[in-house]
């Protein structure tokens, strides 16, 4: 008579922590990557603030006001004045930076005086 090895088995509740410790690990996972996705997101437009910031005090400092758009790296800075309520002293002053499949990533709006 052939002998029937017995198989090692594991029980029901040993399957269902098994099964909470992975699920835990993809939680855990899926939190931190969602945090870098958004980090991403939040470093572009960081930067898209120090462009304009930039943009805002090379335009105050050399008294230029002419509509433009720049290119810088993968954005695009566009610059536009118009006069504020038909005065001549005051320019409204709208710098906009777009990707290059053309979405709006930041727009700022300012007012300035040409005296």
């Amino acid at each position: 008579m052939a002998q029937v090895k017995k198989l090692k088995a594991s029980t029901l509740p040993e399957s269902i922590v098994a099964m909470v410790i992975i699920i835990i690990c993809l939680s855990i996972s899926t939190a931190i990557i969602a945090n870098v996705m958004s980090n991403d997101h939040d470093y572009a437009k960081l930067k898209c603030l120090q462009i304009i910031e930039a943009e805002r005090l090379n335009i105050k400092k050399n008294n230029v006001y002419i509509d433009s758009e720049e290119h810088y790296g993968a954005f695009i800075v566009k610059k536009k004045f118009e006069n504020y309520k038909d005065t001549e002293k005051l320019l409204w002053l709208k710098l906009t930076i777009t990707d290059a499949a053309g979405h709006r990533l930041v727009e700022q709006n300012e007012l300035i005086s040409t005296q």
